[in-house]
């Protein structure tokens, strides 16, 4: 109906928010679906208007309702774009991670439509992020990824869709994470790292990534990604 709708210059609305919005362009899609119903006759006709184009013009097909689950799917297929340029193995993490979010939300509220998950539904979510903090001893920076994970869900679905979701939903649920530095590491331990034989049960490829972090600082990803012709001696 919104394809329909846009190939005849139109904006898919529905019928309420044309109700509600001037009356002329209420009146316009009218005498047109009028003229078209014609069918030889001298007045225009809008029971003979083809009933599909009627209903798409005057907005009566009701918005489709999403459940979380099936929207993480509209979710993945929009943003195919930005992970088009992701290995395997991290297109694999970036979903793994989202969809854990996803699951954990749904674990807590049901798989309902999104369209009617509010604030209280939020605030449900966050209260049960934080029992896990307090009984799992998870970190504050753990749980919060969900909830970051959440907010570009529907930051991305509402901006492509425009179903009507408010994408502020979880603005300000975010918990103080604790400012945390790893340990560098020592003289004696690098030493030890590099001691012949000490390597012996990685792998050519392995040993050879292992060796290029610790002499260049770049991580694991970066060098296993690396394409030949990346690779300038």
């Amino acid at each position: 109906a919104r394809k329909l709708a846009e190939s005849r210059g139109y904006r898919y609305r529905t019928a309420e928010e044309l109700a509600d919005g001037p009356l002329d362009e209420l009146l316009r899609r009218l005498r047109r679906l009028g003229e078209e119903g014609r069918l030889g006759t001298p007045d225009g006709d809008l029971s003979k208007a083809d009933p599909i184009t009627a209903a798409a013009d005057l907005g009566t097909v009701p918005r489709p309702r999403l459940t979380i689950r099936r929207a993480f799917d509209v979710f993945l297929d929009l943003t195919s774009d930005r992970v088009a340029r992701k290995s395997p193995e991290q297109l694999r993490h970036w979903r793994k991670v989202r969809l854990y979010a996803v699951d954990n939300l749904i674990k807590v509220i049901g798989d309902k439509p999104i369209e009617e998950v509010d604030r209280d539904d939020a605030l449900a979510f966050r209260a049960w992020l934080r029992a896990r903090m307090t009984k799992d001893k998870v970190s504050a920076n753990t749980v919060n990824k969900d909830l970051y994970h959440l907010s570009g869900i529907w930051r991305t679905i509402e901006s492509m869709k425009r179903i009507g979701l408010d994408a502020r939903l979880w603005t300000g649920l975010r918990f103080d994470e604790e400012k945390t530095s790893r340990p560098t590491w020592s003289k004696d331990q690098v030493a030890k790292l590099l001691t012949p034989g000490a390597l012996k049960n990685l792998n050519g490829p392995a040993r050879d990534v292992l060796l290029l972090m610790v002499n260049t600082g770049a991580r694991p990803s970066e060098l296993c990604n690396l394409a030949p012709s990346e690779i300038v001696l």
